[in-house]
């Protein structure tokens, strides 16, 4: 699916066009039950060079910290979201507590992604992609 999508692209694209790709790595399930695959930056790599582009930049979204950071943050809302289904009360109690935990969770995330090295690319929340035609 991926290399019929990327062989269109390539198709479409004039000769020294550039692809613009962002893509989810370390992240729960999302829009299920269509959430099927991850692509690590090795499988994008494979896919680009075997569909004929190169890639011009590569940038991990996140870190290791920041990606434990965002993962707080949806255990934190979920169990908010459960308590919720469960005791409407309750949930709009404790989403009143656990926000602004999300909130200084966030805060914190921003120094520590300047803090840490972003080049560990091995959990991160996803990459971004810059790949030419070639």
């Amino acid at each position: 699916c991926a290399d019929k999508a990327l062989a269109e692209i390539h198709r479409v694209l004039k000769p020294g066009g550039r692809l613009y790709l962002s893509v989810p790595f370390f992240y729960p399930i999302h829009d299920a039950p269509y959430d099927f695959l991850r692509f690590t930056i090795h499988g994008l790599h494979h896919l680009f060079q075997a569909n004929k582009f190169s890639v011009i930049r590569e940038v991990a979204q996140g870190n290791f910290l920041i990606t434990i950071m965002q993962l707080i943050n949806l255990i934190i809302l979920t169990t908010v979201r459960d308590i919720g289904k469960k005791n409407l009360l309750l949930g709009l109690i404790t989403g009143l507590l656990a926000y602004p935990l999300c909130l200084i969770n966030n805060m914190l995330a921003i120094p520590l992604l300047l803090l840490t090295n972003t080049n560990f690319q091995g959990a991160c929340l996803g990459y971004f992609i810059i790949a030419q035609k070639d």
